[in-house]
């Protein structure tokens, strides 16, 4: 299937095929950290059904990367069917080929960014929280405001400050463009995990 669609949804182009993905590690630490972001609010759906937050590690294959599904924010407890394989990036096109029951997440060729940028990020995580997009934009670092997320402009934005030398705190970037973005990552989930819990617990105790 080959279709582009846009604000609130998938913004490339993309190229799927609906086909079941492989049961893998990598994948079942994705799901429990996936699940435990939903659980806490970081990942979900707004009153208005659209979802939002999202999740991803690289695969073995290549530069492949499993992703949380489009629009699956909503489901509380996600499995699998809830998964796709995104095979190939190109944000020079804005194109993503991706394999699984659901689409790649609306972020994809964001989350493909991170990879592209610095070999040693094995994982991504997006959510959404007003609190710490607040109070940390401009204190970590931050896109610039005329950004949106999903193009092929975030995807160099977030090139440019993951590959800065100074990039300081590390793991975290906010979306100055996109109202309660916060991207963090690191070379596996928990570290991404926890760096997000540091700056959310700092916050709520500061």
């Amino acid at each position: 299937m080959h279709h582009l669609q846009q604000e609130g949804y998938i913004k490339y182009t993309i190229h799927w095929k609906e086909k079941p993905i492989p049961v893998s590690a990598d994948m079942s630490q994705l799901l429990y950290y996936r699940n435990a972001l939903q659980k806490l609010h970081f990942i979900g759906a707004y009153p208005d059904g659209i979802g939002f937050g999202n999740i991803s590690c690289k695969a073995e294959k290549n530069n492949s990367f499993f992703i949380s599904g489009s629009q699956t924010g909503h489901v509380r407890v996600a499995d699998r069917t809830h998964l796709c394989l995104v095979t190939k990036a190109d944000i020079g096109t804005n194109t993503i080929h991706c394999e699984g029951p659901v689409k790649a997440s609306s972020e994809s060729l964001t989350h493909a960014a991170f990879y592209q940028a610095d070999k040693n990020i094995r994982a991504v995580v997006h959510v959404h929280n007003l609190l710490l997009w607040e109070n940390l934009m401009g204190i970590v670092p931050t896109t610039e405001m005329h950004i949106d997320y999903g193009t092929p402009a975030m995807a160099n934005e977030v090139i440019r400050l993951v590959t800065q030398q100074a990039l300081f705190p590390k793991g975290i970037i906010v979306t100055a463009g996109h109202k309660e973005g916060i991207f963090t990552f690191g070379n596996s989930f928990q570290e991404a995990y926890n760096i997000l819990m540091y700056h959310f617990d700092q916050i709520k105790t500061g």
